[in-house]
């Protein structure tokens, strides 16, 4: 059984580093392609590759990252197992579940940008040009109030990382598309400047997730672990 558990351990820590150096290489790969654009805009700047641009909703990255939202919401349920006899805990992850698979959809198809039609026009500009991000934030604002309690039965180190997790993501998904915005309404959507805000954007959303999910795996293996252990000392006694 220890062996076993071992061998799971190191199948999926393998495959959580290589996940992260894919994104990592994809993203390299669309900041380059910004660079070149950059300093040879007559060159690649009409025929940008989509696949590899990480804001391009046809881009690589982009499924790579739903694709990750997804596993992170499934880990998520996977938690409920660590709280049998705690059904509010067990309520918690299962909510946080449903969030993720919602985020995993709308990172393929971006219906989160159809919000800003309920949006009054006149915020359209600034920092709200891009008007879902106040009904965006009023959803963090109503999930963070709610998982208070949630947080608060976590132990600390948990707690800390998953609250981490989460103040980057968000810090991508609704503030530095904020920041994008601004620089659209001020004309600045075809300059670097703006390519670098998208960059960061993308970037800081998946670091976000990236972290809450190596938190979900190490609260699953530290689980196997124990019972791996409670079940080899069984073994032991039976056959001493």
């Amino acid at each position: 059984m220890l062996f076993g558990f071992s061998w799971s351990v190191r199948v999926s820590n393998s495959l959580f580093r290589s996940l992260c150096f894919v994104f990592l290489s994809l993203w390299l790969i669309s900041v380059a392609q910004d660079i070149v654009v950059w300093i040879s805009p007559d060159i690649i700047g009409p025929v940008r590759k989509a696949r590899f641009d990480v804001n391009s909703e046809r881009s690589f990255y982009t499924w790579l990252s739903s694709c990750t939202l997804f596993v992170a919401g499934i880990l998520s349920f996977l938690q409920t197992e660590l709280h049998r006899d705690d059904r509010k805990m067990r309520v918690y992850w299962s909510a946080l579940g449903v969030i993720f698979i919602l985020l995993s959809a709308d990172e393929a198809m971006s219906f989160h940008e159809k919000l800003g039609q309920f949006v009054p026009h006149s915020h359209n500009a600034g920092l709200l040009t891009y008007a879902w991000v106040i009904p965006g934030m009023a959803f963090v604002l109503v999930v963070g109030l709610s998982f208070v309690r949630f947080l608060l039965n976590l132990p600390a180190r948990e707690r800390l990382l998953l609250i981490l997790s989460g103040a980057i993501f968000v810090s991508g998904a609704i503030g530095m598309e904020m920041i994008a915005g601004n620089l659209e309404d001020n004309g600045m959507l075809d300059t670097f400047t703006y390519r670098i805000a998208s960059n960061s954007e993308e970037a800081l959303e998946v670091i976000g997730v990236l972290l809450f999910v190596r938190v979900l795996l190490t609260r699953l293996q530290r689980r196997a672990a124990g019972q791996d252990g409670q079940r080899t000392s069984m073994n032991f006694r039976a056959t001493a």
